[in-house]
Order: C-alpha cells, then structure tokens, then sequence
C-alpha cells in the first residue's frame, strides 16, 4: 500500500501514535488481552471508542496490517529510525 494510501499516525511519545483525525490509536499496553493473557507492552490498537482492534509485539507488523503510516517528527517512522542510528537526525 502507497504512503498515500495510508492512514497517517503522528507520534505523541515513545509509546504511542495517533491518527490526525482522533479515530485510532496505537500504543503500548500492560494490560490482559480479551482472552486474559499479560499484553507485556505490545502494541495496541484501539478505535475512537476505547474498542480493541487488534495487538501485535511489533509496531510495524501492526501498522502495515491495519494500513497506518507511522511518522516520527514529521518523517516516516522507519525514515527518522534510520537518521537517529546514523546521527544525522536534527
């Protein structure tokens, strides 16, 4: 799926994306899954509502499966990854 195409999530801190429009969000979570299991800091999903969409231990697995664009200070979350490993990030 295109970068167009997709569902654009802004960072709010290091555990947590929102959609511009305030119908998901994505963060981490410690609490029990529907069928009573630890979460353990796996990435959730939820709509505007509270409701569980769908969770994941990785963030990226995640977003491409519900077709979400990570962004990290105004650059793709992978992009602003990659400057940080490097030192090229301002």
């Amino acid at each position: 799926m295109s970068l167009s195409m997709k569902r654009v999530m802004q960072r709010l801190s290091d555990g947590e994306f929102r959609a511009a429009d305030g119908s998901l969000s994505m963060k981490r979570e410690f609490c029990e899954t529907p069928q009573g299991n630890p979460m353990a800091g796996r990435w959730v999903v939820r709509d505007s509502t509270g409701t569980l969409v769908d969770f994941d231990q990785y963030a990226n697995d995640l977003a491409e499966r519900h077709g979400l664009a990570l962004f990290d200070q105004g650059k793709p979350r992978i992009e602003a990854s990659k400057a940080r490993m490097t030192g090229l990030a301002h």
